[in-house]
């Protein structure tokens, strides 16, 4: 046990003492209880105006990522009460379904709204629960600001700095509750402070930190994953840097490891599932790259903040890789000043020097493997090492400014408390770093207008569909609003796509679902749409009447054989039970060597066509040629040059020759390589890679080119031709 001194010191070392204007200390619970009021109100005011009062007609945050937290509000409760598999749900990506474990599914939040859900919807649980989460967000930094700095008024700025950052704002403007939902990385930080100030037992700290990693851990893997990374990161600086405390530092480390070690026995069964979901890979769910701070964001914010909307700012960061949700590290000239300010002023002291470093550690984290400055990508930064760890390098870097938001609303805390200023003079200072933070004013840019069908919200859809019925809907997954349809209807029936982030690779791989996704025409649509339905066990296919490309699917569903029938504000499609039948052996590999041979085949006759002509070379590519009919029209959306969002390739070579390419994956290529390989004077797959006998890597989908001579593409398009239809 050290003696009172020793404590003291220690005390004075890891928490920053208040030098003067102290006054007299509000009660906790009324001063906690005022704060959350406050940020309640603000986050009503700043993001629910338009949501508040039509908590059924619209959704927070935009169209595509709330669909999935919604559909979470209505799946988790009711795979409990039927006692189903709730980590692998069937009833999207039918039939195989989709685990769960390694999505942000928010299994504590639905289960704790569940109440809420069976009353009133998975809709209104979900808006609630994203207005109360910067509110909740902000009162846990506020206790943990009040904790250190000892008074009220300076803890309510630090609050409104964390709950109300830029981070924030830019994750509830996505309506991604799963990184709003960040009350915990406060308590967690408070519960050390406990701890070190000897004001929690050994038993009692780890009790509560690994009953606060558990909830963490079942709101946000992602979240968890990162309080330990930068948890472990902070133990090893405090350790080096604050010598008076090294004592007690090294025993919360102790003690955080034995929460973590508990907290990691209860949750083994999710782990476990995590783990297998996650395929222990060194492979990212996402290419992450991109998704770091810009180098210009700490001075210029993204169109979420009301400042970023300003014409001269936001030309910038619309450049920025990472988007305008991923809000990066914006803090604004006045937080800047502050920030430099504490940290020079107080540098003769260790808790500055442990703050400043776990500041830069953060920052230089949250640019990623590769610097940018205005979206331009620059050399590599240290995080690159750290990206190649497995599970880790599906971490967003731009994400990790969440950190820098706590540190930053700590120092500010401290600094206005410790400020001998006048009171006004404090008030306009407040009032510029507020303003320098606001959201932006548009109500619009925090809501999405539902567009349920009636078909879906009169409860019409079980006169025409039966339980557990497997349906397309189109537009199809992420394009569409199948999830929230399915979500109105309390999980009615079962869909043959979704939106749970990175697609199943199982459906990207059939040429219907990139056509759906992509919006091109592909050869035999018919046919490859039957195929799909047969695999997948789809009976009935769904589109609203109004819908923009409505005639197209009714074109492609009335070749296919289906039977349309109009039904409220609704067309339901059966497809021809017969034809599918035919069609139920069909798998995705055979599907897609059908489209690439239709489509490379059809590539070396436009192309041997377009030289035939006397058009140059130099002008070649696949819009081109579909823009002079030498290809069918729809293959090509976009003039995207020699390679077509679709997967088409047709460009200029050198020495006179040209490529010709498609996507493609390695049996399809083989197909491909053993007709038309032998004319071609070189191979590349996955291109730039010159083809090898055994490629190795991921062979799904890659860029096949092939790079003929006039002569050798005139004989491959001759023996293309055959059977071939004309455009």
């Amino acid at each position: 046990m050290l003696n009172h001194r020793a404590m003291s010191v220690t005390e004075a070392e890891l928490i920053p003492a208040i030098t003067a204007g102290e006054g007299p200390k509000s009660r906790p619970l009324a001063g906690a209880l005022g704060a959350f009021v406050v940020y309640q109100a603000s986050s009503i005011f700043f993001y629910g105006r338009d949501l508040i009062f039509r908590m059924t007609q619209l959704n927070a945050g935009n169209r595509l990522d709330p669909q999935f937290f919604i559909w979470c509000f209505q799946w988790w409760p009711y795979a409990i009460a039927h006692r189903l598999d709730a980590f692998h749900p069937r009833i999207i990506w039918a039939p195989e379904g989709i685990d769960l474990a390694w999505v942000t599914s928010v299994p504590l939040l639905s289960v704790a709204a569940a109440p809420l859900t069976m009353r009133f919807g998975p809709v209104v649980s979900f808006n609630l629960a994203n207005l109360l989460m910067p509110a909740l967000t902000a009162l846990s930094a506020f206790v943990l600001a009040r904790r250190v700095v000892k008074r009220t008024w300076p803890a309510m700025l630090g609050g409104f700095l964390f709950g109300f950052s830029p981070y924030m704002i830019g994750h509830q403007a996505a309506g991604h509750l799963v990184l709003t939902a960040a009350f915990l990385v406060p308590v967690v930080v408070y519960l050390a402070i406990l701890r070190l100030d000897e004001e929690i037992g050994r038993a009692g700290f780890v009790v509560a930190l690994a009953a606060t990693l558990v909830c963490q851990f079942l709101i946000s893997l992602e979240v968890f994953a990162v309080i330990v990374m930068f948890g472990a990161t902070a133990l090893l600086v405090a350790y080096l840097t604050i010598p008076a405390g090294t004592d007690r530092i090294r025993s919360l480390a102790i003690l955080s490891a034995i929460a973590l070690a508990v907290s990691a026995v209860a949750l083994t069964p999710y782990l476990y599932r995590a783990l297998l979901a996650s395929g222990l890979s060194s492979h990212p769910v996402w290419k992450t790259t991109p998704f770091g701070t810009d180098l210009l964001e700490m001075f210029i914010p993204t169109a979420t903040l009301a400042l970023g909307g300003l014409p001269p700012l936001a030309a910038i960061s619309s450049r920025y890789s990472h988007g305008a949700i991923n809000n990066g590290a914006y803090l604004g000239l006045p937080l800047v000043i502050i920030v430099v300010w504490f940290l020079k002023s107080r540098w003769n002291r260790p808790q500055t020097r442990f703050l400043a470093i776990m500041l830069a550690i953060v920052y230089a984290a949250s640019y990623g493997s590769r610097l940018h400055i205005a979206g331009h990508e620059l050399f590599g930064m240290p995080w690159k090492l750290a990206s190649r760890m497995p599970l880790i390098n599906s971490a967003f870097p731009v994400r990790f400014t969440l950190y820098i938001y706590l540190i930053v609303a700590l120092i500010t805390s401290q600094w206005i408390s410790q400020w001998r200023a006048h009171r006004a003079v404090k008030a306009a200072a407040v009032a510029l770093i507020v303003l320098f933070m606001l959201p932006n004013p548009h109500g619009s840019q925090w809501v999405h207008e539902l567009d349920t069908p009636e078909f879906f919200g009169s409860g019409s859809y079980r006169n025409h569909l039966a339980p557990g019925e497997t349906i397309l809907v189109l537009p199809y997954g992420e394009m569409g609003s199948s999830m929230y349809w399915q979500a109105a209807t309390r999980l009615y029936f079962g869909i043959a796509e979704g939106w749970s982030g990175p697609n199943p690779k199982p459906f990207l791989a059939w040429p219907i679902v990139g056509a759906f996704l992509d919006g091109g025409e592909i050869p035999d649509a018919p046919a490859q749409l039957n195929a799909f339905m047969a695999t997948h066990g789809v009976t009935a296919v769904v589109f609203r009447q109004q819908d923009p490309s409505a005639a197209s699917f009714r074109a492609l569903l009335e070749s296919s054989g289906a039977k349309l029938q109009a039904i409220d504000d609704v067309v339901l499609a059966r497809p021809d039970p017969a034809v599918l039948e035919r069609l139920r052996g069909a798998s995705a590999l055979e599907m897609e060597c059908r489209l690439d041979d239709a489509r490379f085949a059809a590539l070396l006759d436009a192309t041997d066509r377009y030289l035939a002509n006397g058009r140059p070379p130099t002008a070649l590519s696949p819009f081109r040629a579909q823009q002079l009919g030498l290809l069918p029209p729809g293959w090509v959306s976009n003039n995207d040059g020699v390679y077509s969002s679709e997967g088409l390739w047709l460009a200029p070579w050198n020495k006179g020759r040209v490529s010709v390419g498609v996507r493609a994956s390695y049996a399809c290529v083989q197909r491909l390589v053993a007709r038309f390989g032998a004319g071609a004077a070189e191979t590349y797959f996955p291109y730039p890679r010159p083809l090898e006998s055994h490629p190795t890597g991921d062979l799904f989908q890659r860029k096949l080119v092939m790079v003929f001579t006039r002569e050798a593409l005139a004989h491959a398009a001759a023996s293309a031709r055959v059977g071939l239809p004309a455009p």
